[in-house]
């Protein structure tokens, strides 16, 4: 399953010298290519490294550097969201053959004033794939406005005290007044802490026939649960 699919471009890569550079496979390679396209031509590098001795042992790391974002956008917050977690998510899924055999995968965004700097394990990663599956066939459920089939993806336990029948009564108006959901696209996601549990929230916009509205989806990756939904 793809987050998105985006025409490759040609692009030049750049390893970083850090510690001990590793040559790049044919198909890391492309990947920067196909992430510039999907952030409207910014820049992006990819490099992979090695280190030699730390409190770990020896780490491989993939390291995704962006410059040249645009954020000129009613939401910049989201921009620079997405473009530090949705590069590292696609990488995961699509550029790597086996996900185990490195253990972290960085993004650093570099804009005029200042860098932005988030790391991800492929651990974590591979939470964000299961989760956004799960996010997925709650958006289908929500089109279908069953309830029953809803709350097959719904955290009943959740201290936000959600419950699917309001959420089907909402969509039964919002589909009459802008029409029904055509496609939903992923902006960003993050982990966040709720009262000691890790949940991983996920910004989607929902294109309808006369509008698009934002989506926002907490999943709880453990209980594998929608554990909140805003819209």
């Amino acid at each position: 399953m793809h987050l998105f699919k985006t025409a490759a471009s040609a692009a030049v890569i750049l390893t970083l010298a850090s510690c001990q550079s590793i040559a790049l496979s044919k198909k890391e390679l492309a990947f920067a290519g196909q992430m510039s396209a999907l952030l409207n031509g910014a820049r992006v590098t990819l490099g992979k490294t090695a280190t030699i001795s730390t409190s770990e042992g020896s780490l491989k790391e993939y390291n995704i550097k962006i410059e040249g974002l645009s954020l000129d956008t009613p939401d910049p917050d989201i921009v620079l969201l997405g473009a530090s977690s949705l590069p590292a998510y696609f990488f995961y899924e699509d550029t790597v053959a086996d996900p185990n055999s490195y253990k972290y995968v960085a993004v650093t965004i570099k804009t005029k004033d200042k860098l932005y700097k988030s790391r991800y394990t492929s651990h974590q990663l591979q939470q964000v794939h299961e989760s956004f599956i799960t996010a997925l066939r709650f958006i289908n459920a929500l089109k279908s406005l069953n309830g029953d089939l809803l709350s097959e993806y719904v955290d009943t336990t959740s201290a936000n005290k959600f419950t699917p029948a309001p959420i089907i009564e909402r969509m039964k108006s919002t589909d009459a007044k802008y029409g029904t959901i055509q496609k939903e696209v992923a902006k960003a996601f993050k982990f966040e802490e709720q009262k000691g549990r890790q949940l991983i929230f996920f910004r989607f916009s929902l294109h309808r026939r006369t509008a698009i509205e934002g989506a926002d989806i907490l999943v709880d990756p453990v209980a594998n649960k929608v554990s909140a939904f805003n819209m």
